[in-house]
């Protein structure tokens, strides 16, 4: 399983939903979120720490996490669900790493709230180039986080 933590028709969040229905539900956690910032010699305020992308995430974490639940668990085969960044992750790993593996690891992958990025007014790249990809050359490499409050301000005194 993973990612998953939206309420549905207001009861319990789906991941408890399945857990109490008897399911082995796994949470996946991703590369630089709170719980995921520890390396073996890198900090979260180098720059190489955020040197991966969604791609790596969908064709090496994705894969890693299907094995280590099938290794524990003893299941031949896993039920994956993805929320957000997770959906478009195991979007990309389906894409672009041999069927094989998922043929015969994944019974059925549910992808919820896929992120997408919407175009802004003017071109993609301007979007991209003039904003977003401005953040690490003020040595933002993350947007929310344990440095929001210290990035938030970077930005805010950098852009404004």
């Amino acid at each position: 399983m993973g990612w998953v933590w939206e309420q549905i028709d207001g009861g319990l969040p789906l991941a408890l939903q399945l857990a109490e229905a008897g399911y082995d539900v796994w949470l996946g956690n991703n590369r630089g979120t709170e719980y995921s910032q520890e390396h073996e010699t890198l900090t979260v305020d180098q720059a190489e720490f955020w040197d991966w992308s969604w791609a790596e995430m969908g064709l090496y974490d994705c894969v890693a996490n299907i094995t280590k639940m099938k290794e524990t668990s003893g299941a031949d085969k896993v039920f994956f669900i993805g929320y957000s960044q997770g959906s478009v992750q195991m979007f990309y790993g389906l894409a672009h790493r041999e069927e094989e593996f998922f043929a015969s690891s994944v019974h059925k992958f549910l992808a919820m709230a896929p992120c997408a990025v919407a175009e802004a007014r003017g071109t993609p790249e301007s979007y991209y180039t003039d904003n977003l990809f401005q953040y690490p050359s003020i040595g933002v490499y993350s947007l929310g986080g344990s440095n929001w409050e210290v990035n938030a301000a970077k930005v805010c005194a950098e852009f404004s």
